[in-house]
């Protein structure tokens, strides 16, 4: 009996995680004061620059990307806020139900890996950045184009 209530709980668990999840990567881009963009993600990754499918961090609690005028904040485990200047190329990786937009800096080998689960925001932040003067990707570049 005991074991019976411990799997149910697990699977009410489970079942409120992965709603919260796909109610994420439904969500559409959030406009917040300032003129600043949230894209909402479904987890975020820290990996190593160009090898983009292996991670040493990762969060699906509260993962972050807001793209501000001047700079950019995002989150795997803490907050870091930084200049566009300081990416040297964005990236966009996708598999079966995910949208990764992936970071890499010019000072760091670490990269910043974005799960948007949804091909629209991935655009529209694929977008923002190349107006910011980020260098994308010839497969970021596909994407844009093909996804209009």
């Amino acid at each position: 009996m005991l074991t019976l209530l411990f799997v149910g709980q697990f699977a009410v668990l489970a079942f409120f995680l992965i709603r919260g999840k796909i109610r994420r990567a439904r969500s559409p881009v959030i406009l917040r004061p300032g003129g600043s963009v949230e894209i909402p993600l479904v987890a975020a990754f820290g990996g190593w620059k160009g090898i983009p499918w292996i991670s040493m961090t990762d969060s699906n609690l509260a993962p972050l990307l807001v793209l501000h005028q001047a700079d950019f904040e995002y989150r795997v485990i803490r907050l870091k806020r930084r200049p566009y200047t300081d990416i040297c190329n964005v990236d966009l990786r996708t598999a079966i139900g995910t949208v990764n937009i992936i970071l890499e800096f010019h000072d760091s080998v670490r990269n910043f890996a974005g799960n948007t689960g949804n091909g629209e925001n991935a655009r529209k932040a694929l977008d923002i950045l190349a107006s910011k003067g980020c260098a994308l990707s010839e497969r970021a570049r596909a994407f844009v184009s093909t996804a209009l």
